[in-house]
């Protein structure tokens, strides 16, 4: 059995952005009992829309939360305890390096998927170094999120970013 829910969220100033959030029914209040529990964090609304997106239409993901900044990113992981933080590196205030640092010190079961427009060397070596499980480039296409964020959770392996020779 299914249950749909509609969840209004403040994360996009003044108007609540409502969504719509499906899942088991004995799955508590997102109905999110066996899925990925995923947080997205990115500056840009129309990028979290696209992931978002993308996550609705697996059965194994269900979007939690969304934030718009490293310190809202915090305040949301502590309460909505995801799985796994989409995390943009490239963030207003608080940079991506900087919350995954803190995100890795208070929630050390989270797991981080990085994205970036970016694909250096250097991006990757500091996400390894921080402890970041998984690296997406938006170049790579966002519409192959649902298997980096996957990867990501079930340990098989990192992110395609990660496995690539570089």
């Amino acid at each position: 059995m299914t249950r749909r829910s509609i969840s209004a969220s403040r994360t996009y100033g003044e108007r609540p952005a409502l969504r719509l959030v499906t899942g088991p029914t004995d799955g508590g209040p997102e109905g999110s009992a066996d899925r990925i529990r995923v947080l997205l964090v990115d500056d840009h609304p129309v990028i979290r829309n696209i992931v978002r997106l993308a996550c609705e239409r697996s059965e194994r993901i269900v979007v939690v939360g969304e934030a718009a900044d490293g310190e809202s990113a915090l305040v949301q992981a502590g309460s909505l305890e995801p799985d796994v933080v989409v995390l943009d590196l490239s963030l207003p205030g608080m940079s991506g390096f900087e919350a995954a640092r803190r995100l890795k010190r208070t929630h050390r079961g989270i797991r981080i998927l990085a994205i970036s427009g970016r694909g250096d060397l250097r991006t990757i070596v500091e996400c390894r170094t921080i402890g970041v499980e998984g690296y997406f480039e938006k170049t790579d296409g966002l519409e192959n999120v649902v298997s980096a964020i996957e990867a990501v959770t079930d340990g098989s392996g990192r992110s395609p970013a990660f496995s690539r020779e570089r």
